[in-house]
């Protein structure tokens, strides 16, 4: 947040023989090895690792390579799927696996190692057999074989019913399409919430709890919450050379309770690990500035292994790790960026005058190995929290599950806020509004916001809150009971 004033759908197979959607919601169960399929045949899809095929249909793909590891957005499994061709058809002996790069595929990707059609990593479409693939584990995009081949039984696979109230413009996460509707927490102390001790939030459960089951009473599903907006809280260690050395203080401790709390309220989480606020000048020890660990590869390399990593690694295998949805990997980039911009027509960068700015080329290799670490060890979706629509295209090269942006009347001075994403040329991606004023606008008010985004396509929205943006839980709630099926994951 900032007062600056200058700014496939999962993939629906027709089949006579397939009855539901088979995906589950995190890919926590692991599939046995598929047996071997005839030629033309059926493609086992067995968790991790997947049954060889026999030649498919189609046109030719590779006949070994190893399934893609970062091709699962929305739903878990497996980062890495078993053995497999690149693309359908007449692949050798490839497992189930499939390449990376699906935008809804659980472990796998959205091609198949050799049978006909799509397979996932991790989740097949139906545990079937005969000429339909086995199921795998309870991952996001299924598999299905083609021609009369034997069957090929993965693990029990969990299956979800069809969504009855998709969201067509929504983000989809666990098999369900939603507009993301919740607001910015976004910190209970500055900095300190994860890894902060006695300010941290373990420390001070009854409190959180309290405020989270307030939001979750008043129709909020999705809370973002900032980690590290810098490092002062304690909640990352450093040598005397500035180099991160791992997580500190209650980090774990506090990551844990926040996703108790959240399983306790039913919500889901939006983890926001920096912000522009990492850059300030006036940092000290200035060697922990993120724009001294931006530049150079080997302190970014360490922020990446030491810290993004475990804690990713961490959430994910908590008992509650589904309630992460997604990653916001920092807050605002572009107040710590100087320069021209790369991409489309953006205007240049005009950094925060309290941080210490790097160039586009740098936030973005830095933005891109955070993403790789995330994906490394994490099944949530991803998201940068960009500052405005100003800056609309700093960021579309990286690997982004949505978009987020952020709105104050500043912003929406130039770029209104009843612009479809379409219009705004952003129709690639669901586009989240990540912050505006819960109070709304000058000239409008939070319904209108809300009932504006929703009909025009944007795929979700956080009203930020904070001690000067008071949020009325009344019309938090009202827009929620307005929809109360599509609002909810």
């Amino acid at each position: 947040m900032t007062s600056q004033p200058s700014l496939v759908r999962s993939l629906v197979v027709t089949f006579a023989a397939v009855a539901a959607l088979a995906c589950g919601s995190e890919g926590d169960d692991t599939g046995s090895t598929g047996a071997t399929g005839a030629v033309g045949g059926t493609l086992g899809s067995g968790g991790s690792t997947g049954g060889a095929s026999g030649t498919g249909a189609g046109r030719g793909g590779s006949s070994g390579g190893t399934a893609g590891t970062n091709a699962g957005r929305s739903a878990g499994g497996a980062s890495t799927g078993g053995t497999g061709g690149s693309a359908a058809g007449t692949g050798g002996n490839g497992g189930s696996g499939a390449t990376s790069g699906a935008f809804n595929g659980g472990s796998g990707g959205a091609t198949a190692g050799s049978g006909a059609m799509s397979g996932g990593g991790n989740g097949g479409t139906t545990a079937g057999s005969g000429a339909l693939a086995g199921a795998g584990g309870s991952a996001m995009g299924g598999n299905t074989g083609a021609g009369t081949g034997g069957s090929s039984n993965g693990g029990s696979g969990a299956t979800c019913s069809a969504d009855t109230c998709a969201f067509d413009n929504g983000v989809e996460y666990s098999c369900k399409l939603r507009f993301m509707y919740g607001v910015n927490y976004a910190w209970q102390n500055f900095a300190a919430d994860f890894g902060g001790g006695t300010r941290g939030i373990t420390a001070l459960k009854s409190t959180i709890a309290s405020e989270l089951q307030t939001m979750s009473q008043n129709g909020v599903n999705v809370v973002r919450w900032w980690v590290w907006p810098n490092f002062s809280g304690g909640g990352v260690a450093f040598d005397g050379s500035g180099t991160p050395t791992g997580l500190a203080g209650t980090t774990l401790e506090d990551l844990e309770t926040a996703l108790e709390l959240a399983e306790q309220n039913d919500i889901y989480l939006m983890p926001t690990l920096f912000s522009f606020d990492n850059f300030k000048s006036a940092i000290t020890p200035s060697n922990q500035n993120m724009a001294s660990l931006g530049t150079d590869a080997t302190r970014r390399a360490a922020l990446v292994n030491n810290v993004v990593k475990p804690f990713a690694r961490a959430a994910k295998q908590s008992t509650h790790g589904r309630r992460v949805i997604a990653w916001d990997v920092i807050n605002e980039p572009e107040w710590a960026v100087t320069g021209a911009s790369m991409y489309g027509n953006d205007e240049a960068f005009e950094a925060d005058s309290t941080c210490t700015p790097i160039t586009h080329a740098q936030m973005e290799k830095l933005l891109a190995d955070v993403i790789t670490g995330l994906r490394a060890e994490s099944d949530a979706l991803v998201t940068v929290g960009a500052a405005a629509m100003k800056w609309r295209h700093a960021w579309t090269m990286l690997d982004q599950d949505f978009y987020q942006f952020h709105i104050y009347d500043w912003v929406n001075d130039y770029w209104p806020y009843d612009k479809s994403p379409t219009e705004y040329g952003m129709g690639d991606k669901p586009m989240v509004m990540g912050e505006f004023p819960p109070e709304g606008l000058t000239g409008t008010n939070y319904r209108t916001l809300l009932d504006s985004w929703y009909s025009n396509g944007y795929a979700g929205s956080l009203a930020w809150r904070d001690a000067t943006f008071k949020v009325t839980w009344s019309e938090v709630k009202a827009f929620a009971d307005a929809h109360p099926c599509e609002t909810q994951y």
